[in-house]
């Protein structure tokens, strides 16, 4: 299946309209002013049919289905080369998903997507506020009961699972998140009264090792609704409802960087993300 054109030269503009369909409308505004390119995409007809709501999955990729996975894979040494999943179970029309499970993979150095099917047994949250990993050519999800990771090779188009550390606590209270360490994958474990940070050495043989136990003492308040955004040698950054808060494993102190005054605001787990300049320049 070929994309679409794409005027800016990097992205294809359907994958840049799904991006911007899942802002706040008040930031679709905002970014029409970026440049000529974006103002233009934004007044057009196609975005106006995309869904506008975060909570809602792509349902537009394939006929019969619901991109449930999203991913984007990019080569920081070269920004030109990425790929962009979106995969999710078959939904004949007035049935509930079938385990046939459709993947989409657009390829940016041939400019098209390729699609295979296969047959999927895990289930999925929307896309697990958006949490996805790229490490070692391959895309990460958790699952939505934490009894696995879901791993896609792009370069074999094959799907895997990597089990999780067997000391995590699967209890109620106790939430997973899926993060990035220096090139390798990590899971954050956070429960009312603390978060662990646990790093896969091993990738090959799947050997986990928790690198750091914090207890949330500092922060008892917000524990339930705290989100980790990405992560450092030295640092953790997490989002809550209306702050980013950064711990400093070196000094064991909290600190906030970023609050937000308005009540009329989304959680800023939606919209806090980590950022690398080298992804993408608009000159």
């Amino acid at each position: 299946m070929n994309s679409i054109g794409s005027r800016n030269g990097f992205f294809p503009d359907e994958v840049i309209l799904q991006i911007l369909s899942r802002l706040p409308i008040k930031s679709v505004f905002r970014f029409r002013a970026v440049c000529k390119y974006w103002y233009q995409l934004l007044s057009e007809r196609e975005y106006k049919l995309l869904p506008k709501c975060r909570e809602r999955p792509v349902t537009s990729f394939y006929p019969d289905g619901e991109a449930t996975l999203v991913g984007i894979a990019c080569d920081l040494y070269d920004t030109r080369k990425f790929s962009v999943v979106l995969a999710g179970y078959h939904r004949p029309f007035g049935y509930s998903p079938t385990k046939t499970f459709i993947c989409m993979v657009y390829n940016s150095e041939i400019n098209q997507w390729r699609k295979f099917v296969t047959l999927q047994e895990e289930h999925f949250t929307q896309m697990n506020r958006n949490q996805v990993v790229f490490v070692n050519g391959m895309l990460h999800w958790l699952t939505v009961s934490y009894s696995c990771i879901i791993v896609l090779d792009l370069e074999t188009d094959v799907w895997r699972k990597i089990y999780l550390p067997d000391e995590m606590s699967y209890g109620k209270g106790n939430r997973m998140y899926l993060l990035e360490s220096y090139g390798c994958l990590s899971v954050v474990q956070i429960s009312d009264a603390s978060m662990d940070v646990w790093v896969m050495e091993d990738y090959e043989k799947q050997l986990w090792r928790r690198v750091d136990r914090v207890s949330l003492r500092c922060i008892r308040g917000l524990a339930p609704g705290v989100f980790p955004i990405s992560q450092t040698g030295d640092c953790v950054f997490l989002a809550t409802h209306k702050q980013v808060l950064v711990y400093n494993r070196s000094t064991a102190v909290w600190k906030e960087m970023y609050s937000v005054k308005s009540n009329s605001t989304l959680p800023l787990w939606f919209s806090a993300y980590a950022f690398r300049s080298t992804i993408y320049s608009f000159h």
